[in-house]
C-alpha cells in the first residue's frame, strides 16, 4: 500500500464570483442594521440548476467564482428560507454576521482603548480613508509630519468619483543618488481591508527602525519605498459607508449595475480567461484597458517612476504569494528569481506565527485572471511583481477580525524586509534548473542542458558560467555556458558512447558571492545521466481506463484517487488542468471543495509492464501539494517499485514535506531498485496521517520504457602528415579528421612519442602547442598539453575539442629553446590519434584508436603508424628505431 492525500482550498483569492448581492438591494440601502438577522452559511451545490437559482437570487456568494461545489453564502431569512426549499442543506459558520462587521469597525477596540494615542494606537483597529484624525490620509499625513526628511506625502492620482490616491515616499532625501523603488499598494479590491494596513505597518517600521537597525537605515537609505494604502479609494468608502462586501469601483455601467474589477483592468491579458465582459460579475473587466482613472493613475505612477524595481499589491484573502503570469500557464523568463524570492518571503512569514502561504504564479496557483497588474507591471515595466493574500483561509474572510490585524502584519513585515532588501541590492547568486536535467541521454548525440543562474544584486562575471564534465572520473573538463534569454544559459554535454557514464555540474561566478554550483555541494554531488535510446513499453496519459487499480487503507474517510478531467478550479492546491493537455488525469477525489486526503492512505497501482531484456526508465509528471489546513507540511508522498507483480514494492522516492502548488516531471532507472522484469508495478501513495491537513495528489503522462543502446562506429583519421626542420624547429603535425562528430567527450587526443634523451625539468618546458584549422584557422585551438618522461622517451599528450568537418595542423614550438634537437639520424618519433579518450588517463582500448594512412602510403597499420620523418616520402631504417607502436610495449622491426 501506498498513502495519498487531497485538499480543498479556501473560497475569494486573487479573483471575484460572477455573482454580487443584486444592485438594488446594495443601493440605497443604510450601512448602520444592514446585515441584521443575517448569517454566513456553506452550502454544497451539486446541479447546474442549484447554482443558477442561487444565482438569480439575493444571496451573496462569498467564493471568487460561483461553482459547482462548496460555497460560502452571506445570507437573510428570506434568502436561507430560500435555500431551505431548494432542498440545499446548510452548515452555518457565523450566526450574526451584523455583530461581526461591526466588530470588524473597531467598536470594541475602540471603546477598550478609550483616549488613547491614536498614532500608537492606530493598527488596533481598521480606519476610513479620510475623515479627520485617526483616519488612514491623517495617519499618513503624521508619518510626514514625525519624520521630516524621510516621510513625504504624495498624490497618486484622482479617481472616478474625483477623490485623491494617497501614498507616503520613504526614503532619506538627504541622500539623493539614483535608487531602486518598491510600491506596496492595497484596496484594489475595496472590501479586502485587511489589505490596507500592511502597506503602512511597513513604513511605519522603516522609520521607527531607522537609526536603530543596520538592515532597515540600509533600506531607507538606499532605496525608494511608495507605501499607497487605498488605490480604490471609491469602493472602500463605499464598504464603510453602504455596503461591507463591496469589490469593485464605482463606475456606473449604463445596464443597471455598478463597477469595474480594477484588478481586471490593466492591459497585459486584458479581455481573457478568468474575467468577465458582464458589467454585474465581480469579475468585469471594463468596456477597454486602463478605461478606469484608479488603474490609470497607478498606471501613469510606475510609467513616471522608472526606478521601481518590485512591488507588491496586496490582497486578501487566502494566505498567497502569487506572481505572475494571471492570464496565461506559461511561466515568466524570470521564474527562477520569482521562486528564489518568492519562497525566501514564504520563509520569513512562516518563522513568525508558523503559518504558511502557498507560493506561486497566479495562473496555476490559484486559476486564470486576466488583466491584472501583475501581469502589466511586470511584462511593461520590468518589475518584479507579487501579490499577497494575506489572512486568513477562509474562516473569517473579508471580515477579518481588528485583533488580526497585528499578527498579520508581523508575519509580513519580515517578508517585505525581504523583498526591500533584494531592491537595495543584497548579494545573491544562484544556480536552477531552467528545464528538467536528463538522466538518460542518447548515445553519440550532443546534449543540450539549461539552467537559469539569478542573480540578486550583483552582476554575474561575465564568461564565468561553465559546465563540467567528465566519462568515467578522471579530470572534469569545462565548456562555457551561453546565454539563451533573461537569466537562461545553455551548455552542451558532448555525444558519448553506451558504455560512459556522464557525470556533470554547473558553475557560476558572481562579482561579490564568489562561486555557485548547482548541485550547491558540487563537485562532490553531481549529476549522472545514463547514455542509451528509450524503447516505449507503455504509455498513459490516462484518456481511457488501462488497468490501474486503487487501494485504499481502511480508516481512509476522503480523497481515493479518480480518473478524470480536474474540476476543481485549483483553489485548495489541487491542479487546475491536467499536465500533458491531453484533458484527464489521476486525482485524489476529483471533486471541488474539501474533498482532500483524510484518515489514511490511498494508494495508485500501475497495470503488469513489461520491462525484461534491458534496463528501464519509468517517468510520470506529479502534481502534490500538502501546505495549507491545520497540519501544513507534515505528510509526504510515496513512490513505489516492484518487480514480482506487488508482491514486493520498494520505495523509490519521497515528496515533501514541504511542497509548492505545480506539475513537475520525475523519473527513475528501475535497475537502481529492482531487476526489470515481466512483472513490473509502479505505486503512488498520497495520505494524511497527522491532523487535518489539505493534501491534493495528481499522476499524469506515465511512461515506462526500455533502455538500449546501439554504439556509434568510431571515426577515423583519414591522413596524417608530419614535416620537421632538420635545425630544431618548428615541427608540425599535420592531421585531417573526418566530418564526423566526435565520440565519447568530444575531445581529439593526439599522442606524440620521441625517442630523445631528456630530463624532466627539459621536458617541463619542451613545447608550446597549437591546434589550428585548416579551413577556419582563427582562432586556433589551446589544447590541454601533459608531458610524460620514461626512460630515454618523452610523450607528448594533447587533449582539445575539435568540431568536425575540417582538418587540423598541430603546431609544437619552442623545442630548439629548450636544447632539444631532433635530428633524423639521432632520434625518432611515432604519432597516435586518439578520438575522445573515454578514460582521460591515457589507458585506452582498441576502439579508441583510430586507423592512420600514411601520407606516403595506402595501407594502414593498426598497431603501427609511422610517419614520413624526411617529409619526401621515403622512409629509411634509422627513422623507425625506437618507435613505440600504438598498442604494447614493444616497438616494431624496421620496414
Amino acid at each position: 500500500m501506498f498513502p495519498i492525500v487531497r485538499v480543498t482550498l479556501a473560497l475569494c483569492l486573487f479573483t471575484a464570483s460572477t455573482a454580487a448581492l443584486a444592485e438594488g438591494l446594495a443601493e440605497g440601502m443604510a450601512y448602520e442594521g444592514r446585515y441584521v438577522g443575517h448569517q454566513i452559511v456553506e452550502v454544497e451545490v451539486q446541479t447546474a440548476e442549484q447554482l443558477n437559482a442561487l444565482l438569480a437570487g439575493e444571496a451573496e456568494i462569498l467564493n471568487c467564482v460561483p461553482h459547482i461545489g462548496t460555497l460560502r453564502i452571506a445570507v437573510g431569512p428570506q434568502q436561507l428560507l430560500q435555500i431551505e426549499k431548494m432542498g440545499l442543506e446548510t452548515k452555518v459558520l457565523f450566526n450574526d454576521l451584523q455583530a461581526l462587521v461591526e466588530a470588524e469597525r473597531g467598536g470594541a477596540n475602540n471603546a477598550a482603548r478609550g483616549a488613547g494615542d491614536p498614532f500608537a494606537d492606530f493598527f488596533l483597529d481598521y480606519h476610513e480613508y479620510d475623515n479627520g484624525v485617526g483616519s488612514i490620509v491623517w495617519y499618513l499625513n503624521e508619518l510626514e509630519t514625525r519624520n521630516p526628511g524621510l516621510a513625504e506625502v504624495i498624490s497618486v492620482g484622482t479617481t472616478l468619483e474625483g477623490r485623491t490616491i494617497w501614498g507616503v515616499r520613504i526614503t532619506n532625501q538627504a541622500i539623493t543618488t539614483n535608487k531602486p523603488g518598491l510600491v506596496l499598494f492595497g484596496c484594489e479590491h475595496a472590501r479586502e481591508w485587511v489589505a490596507s494596513t500592511i502597506p503602512s505597518y511597513f513604513g511605519t517600521n522603516l522609520l521607527a527602525d531607522y537609526g536603530i537597525d543596520p538592515e532597515t537605515t540600509s533600506i531607507v537609505d538606499n532605496t525608494e519605498v511608495y507605501i499607497i494604502p487605498v488605490m480604490n479609494v471609491d469602493g472602500f468608502l463605499y464598504t464603510w459607508s453602504t455596503n461591507r462586501l463591496w469589490r469593485k469601483n464605482r463606475r456606473d455601467n449604463g445596464d443597471g449595475s455598478f463597477g469595474v474589477d480594477l484588478n481586471r483592468n490593466w492591459a497585459e491579458g486584458w479581455g481573457g480567461e478568468g474575467s468577465d465582459g458582464i458589467g454585474s460579475s465581480e469579475i468585469f473587466r471594463g468596456p477597454a484597458p486602463f478605461s478606469e482613472p484608479e488603474s490609470q493613475a497607478m498606471r501613469d505612477f510606475f510609467i513616471a517612476h522608472p526606478n521601481v524595481k518590485a512591488q507588491l499589491d496586496i490582497h486578501s484573502y487566502s494566505q498567497l504569494i502569487l506572481w505572475p503570469y494571471g492570464f496565461t500557464a506559461t511561466l515568466p523568463p524570470d521564474q527562477p528569481t520569482y521562486s528564489v524570492v518568492g519562497l525566501a518571503m514564504q520563509s520569513e512569514i512562516a518563522s513568525v506565527h508558523g503559518l504558511t502561504y502557498t507560493a506561486g504564479p497566479i495562473y496555476t496557483t490559484i486559476y486564470p485572471a486576466s488583466g491584472g497588474s501583475l501581469d502589466w507591471t511586470y511584462a511593461q515595466r520590468d518589475i518584479l511583481s507579487y501579490s499577497y493574500e494575506c489572512r486568513d483561509t477562509g474562516s473569517f474572510g473579508f471580515e477579518l477580525p481588528a485583533s488580526e490585524i497585528i499578527p498579520n502584519n508581523q508575519e509580513l513585515h519580515l517578508a517585505n524586509m525581504h523583498l526591500a532588501q533584494w531592491v537595495a541590492a543584497q548579494v545573491d547568486l544562484s544556480i536552477t534548473e531552467s528545464t528538467q536535467i536528463p538522466t538518460v541521454i542518447p548515445p553519440s548525440t550532443p546534449q543540450a542542458l539549461t539552467v537559469d543562474i539569478v542573480s540578486i544584486g550583483e552582476n554575474i562575471v561575465p564568461g564565468s558560467g561553465l559546465l563540467h564534465y567528465r566519462y568515467d572520473g578522471g579530470t572534469f573538463v569545462t565548456t562555457p555556458l551561453i546565454n539563451v534569454v533573461g537569466s537562461q544559459y545553455e551548455g552542451t554535454l558532448p555525444g558519448a558512447d553506451c558504455n560512459d557514464v556522464p557525470e556533470f555540474y554547473f558553475s557560476a561566478e558572481g562579482s561579490i558571492s564568489g562561486t555557485v554550483f548547482l548541485p550547491e555541494t558540487a563537485p562532490t554531488a553531481t549529476y549522472l545521466a545514463t547514455v542509451g535510446d528509450l524503447e516505449l513499453a507503455f504509455v498513459d496519459s490516462f484518456e481511457a481506463d488501462m488497468g490501474w487499480v486503487v487501494q485504499d487503507d481502511v480508516g481512509l474517510t476522503d480523497g481515493t484517487w479518480d480518473r478524470g478531467a480536474p474540476v476543481g478550479g485549483g483553489d485548495r492546491g489541487d491542479p487546475a488542468n491536467d499536465f500533458d493537455g491531453s484533458g484527464q488525469c489521476y486525482l485524489t477525489d476529483n471533486l471541488d471543495g474539501n474533498s482532500d486526503v483524510d484518515g489514511g492512505a490511498t494508494s495508485l497501482v500501475s497495470p503488469v509492464v513489461d520491462l525484461s531484456g534491458a534496463d528501464a526508465v519509468i517517468s510520470y509528471a506529479l502534481w502534490y501539494t500538502n501546505n495549507n489546513g491545520g497540519d501544513p507540511n507534515n505528510d509526504v508522498f510515496k513512490v513505489f517499485v516492484s518487480n514480482n507483480d506487488g508482491t514486493d514494492w520498494l520505495e523509490v522516492a519521497v515528496s515533501g514535506p514541504t511542497t509548492q502548488a505545480g506539475w513537475t516531471q520525475e523519473s527513475f532507472l528501475v535497475s537502481d531498485f529492482v531487476i526489470p522484469t515481466s512483472q513490473v508495478r509502479v505505486g503512488f501513495e498520497a495520505s494524511d496521517f497527522g491532523a487535518g491537513s489539505v493534501v491534493e495528489a495528481g499522476i499524469d503522462a506515465f511512461i515506462a520504457s526500455r533502455l538500449t543502446c546501439t554504439a556509434a562506429p568510431a571515426p577515423q583519421i583519414v591522413s596524417a602528415r608530419s614535416v620537421v626542420d632538420h635545425g630544431g624547429t618548428p615541427i608540425a603535425l599535420d592531421l585531417a579528421l573526418p566530418s564526423i562528430e566526435p565520440r565519447a567527450l568530444g575531445v581529439s587526443r593526439l599522442e606524440v612519442s620521441f625517442d630523445q634523451a631528456m630530463d624532466a625539468s627539459t621536458a617541463e618546458n619542451a613545447a608550446n602547442v597549437s591546434i589550428v584549422g585548416v579551413n577556419n584557422p582563427s582562432p586556433p585551438v589551446t589544447p590541454t598539453l601533459s608531458l610524460d618522461v620514461g626512460g630515454t622517451n618523452l610523450t607528448i599528450l594533447l587533449s582539445a575539442a575539435l568540431p568536425d568537418g575540417d582538418s587540423y595542423a598541430v603546431n609544437l614550438t619552442g623545442m630548439t629553446a629548450a636544447g632539444v634537437d631532433l635530428d633524423p639520424s639521432a632520434s625518432s618519433f611515432a604519432v597516435r590519434a586518439i578520438l575522445g579518450d573515454v578514460n582521460q588517463d591515457g589507458t585506452t582500448s582498441t576502439g579508441d584508436a583510430s586507423i592512420i594512412k600514411p601520407h606516403f602510403g595506402e595501407a594502414a597499420d593498426v598497431t603501427n603508424a609511422l610517419f614520413d620523418f624526411n617529409a619526401d616520402g621515403i622512409i629509411s631504417t634509422g627513422d623507425a628505431s625506437g618507435i613505440k607502436p600504438l598498442f604494447g610495449n614493444t616497438a616494431p622491426a624496421a620496414p
